[in-house]
């Protein structure tokens, strides 16, 4: 990351462990994921944004913005991040990468440069990288005194959409997660250290074969689900590019 930011300004914020926290070392997948079924590791990534978050309002900027340490980044972030007048009013909270997954987006966009500004309308994984401000960081930090939700959930989850108010995503993204490029992770240390799930059972027979009949209405439902979801919001459903 050292090399990735030469030339700009940047501070370094050490991570939590979450080896040194209590707690669960994998979720119970029967269980819906909450305060009391995250593992620890889920944990500790919400501290140490929360430590940076901190850090940014104790210095008194008008923006700030959060990398992890695992990312590849576009030729033209340093210029984004070198001046915030891209940033609309009102945007408290803007996400930067991309999953590489599809998610709902606003037709209703704003310029930014040679990118768009515009309004999630769903959830988008990953915490990895997002500008936010003032208001913005004193929001997140209230909202995660208490964890009830893996830190990209409670940022971008489509549960915060009707509580926090808009969230923005920049399109095209400047930020890729080195795992969603091939090649992308080339020394061991940008694997992510949040644990995976132990491998799950296998369903018996006739718990697989009905799921397996069931699954194209099922596929069918979510289908008309996002079509009249995209008409009510005027909303796009696309993966945000990376460039």
């Amino acid at each position: 990351m050292q090399r990735c930011l030469q030339g700009l300004a940047f501070e370094r914020v050490p991570a939590v462990d979450g080896k040194r926290l209590d707690g669960q070392e994998y979720r119970d997948e029967s269980r819906p994921v909450g305060a009391d079924n995250m593992t620890r590791y889920e944990l500790a990534c919400v501290q140490s944004h929360r430590l940076a978050w901190s850090r940014f309002l104790a210095e008194g900027g008008v923006y700030g913005c959060v990398l992890e340490d695992d990312l590849i980044l576009s030729p033209n972030f340093p210029r984004f991040v070198s001046d915030a007048s891209w940033i609309s009013a009102g945007c408290n909270l803007v996400k930067i990468e991309t999953y590489c997954e599809k998610v709902m987006l606003s037709r209703a966009t704003v310029g930014a440069w040679d990118r768009q500004l515009t309004e999630l309308r769903s959830l988008h994984q990953g915490s990895g990288a997002y500008t936010l401000s003032r208001r913005g960081a004193e929001m997140l930090l209230a909202e995660t005194a208490r964890p009830s939700l893996p830190l990209d959930l409670l940022m971008f989850g489509a549960d915060v959409l009707q509580q926090r108010g808009p969230l923005h995503q920049l399109f095209p993204a400047l930020c890729v997660q080195a795992k969603h490029m091939p090649g992308g992770i080339d020394f061991e240390e940008m694997q992510s250290s949040i644990q995976p799930q132990p491998a799950k059972r296998s369903r018996p027979l006739l718990k697989r074969i009905r799921r397996d009949m069931t699954r194209p209405f099922r596929k069918l439902h979510a289908f008309g689900g996002r079509l009249i979801f995209q008409l009510r919001a005027n909303a796009r459903h696309l993966v945000v590019p990376y460039a």
